[in-house]
């Protein structure tokens, strides 16, 4: 695959649903710096104590929910065919990991995505490409069969949207008044010019401590596949609100 290589190890059938183009959040309890290409591995356990492939019922819900998702979008969504697990699947691209109050608060996207993030992060994720070995003449990265062109950047910059003013344009503000306290000529307004002076660096420090929390070395793998199921089921109740009101 390469150096320098990133590998996420996750549960069926929530990976095989992300390399096949079904699934574009990807959430997790962390924050991570990682962008571009990230390798899907089917991990061998489906839970702590069950080993296997998922269950019926389990890919039935969430087929159920990814077709309530994506007939918003007046889309039928194409299905894996098979959920094997130990193996390599494919990969995304990660185009931006996002805190859920910031999807929450993007302006002008869809509601279908909107009800994909379900986590504390969400790893915005889109061109996927599955592991094809079936043979030597078609093994490589091949599109999903029936893949729909998407893209995060059609719904705007979302950071650039939410992202406080630059730091430029707090200077240019403050820079007449500190110019007329240190001449001295345009005291007139009243009084005293002594006051503050240089805040307003703390807010952005924060917030750089903030994007600048990573993720864990090496392959990852998502906790508590039941409650991924829960938040699901929480979700097809609201699609089914939606669609009634």
């Amino acid at each position: 695959m390469g150096e320098s290589q990133v590998v996420l190890s996750m549960h069926q059938p929530w990976a095989s649903l992300l390399v096949f183009g079904v699934k574009r959040i990807e959430g997790r309890t962390w924050d991570s710096q990682h962008r571009g290409r990230l390798w899907i591995h089917a991990t061998a356990k489906v839970q702590r104590e069950m080993p296997g492939a998922p269950s019926q019922e389990e890919v039935e819900e969430l087929q159920a929910f990814y077709t309530q998702v994506h007939s918003l979008d007046g889309h039928v969504p194409s299905f894996p065919p098979a959920y094997p697990t130990g193996v390599l699947l494919g990969s995304v691209e990660v185009v931006d990991v996002l805190p859920l109050a910031a999807m929450e608060q993007w302006p002008g996207l869809p509601e279908s995505c909107r009800l994909e993030a379900t986590s504390p992060y969400c790893f915005l994720c889109q061109s996927p490409k599955r592991w094809v070995d079936a043979c030597v003449a078609l093994q490589g990265l091949r599109d999903p069969p029936g893949l729909r062109l998407f893209s995060w950047r059609d719904f705007g910059d979302v950071r650039a949207m939410l992202a406080p003013p630059p730091r430029g344009t707090e200077q240019q503000k403050q820079k007449p008044q500190e110019q007329r306290d240190a001449g001295g000529r345009k005291r007139g307004d009243g009084g005293g010019g002594e006051g503050s002076g240089g805040g307003g660096g703390g807010g952005r420090d924060t917030q750089a401590a903030a994007e600048g929390a990573g993720a864990p070395g090496g392959a990852g793998v998502e906790a508590d596949p039941e409650r991924r199921l829960r938040a699901v089921r929480k979700k097809l109740r609201q699609v089914s609100e939606t669609e009634v009101g």
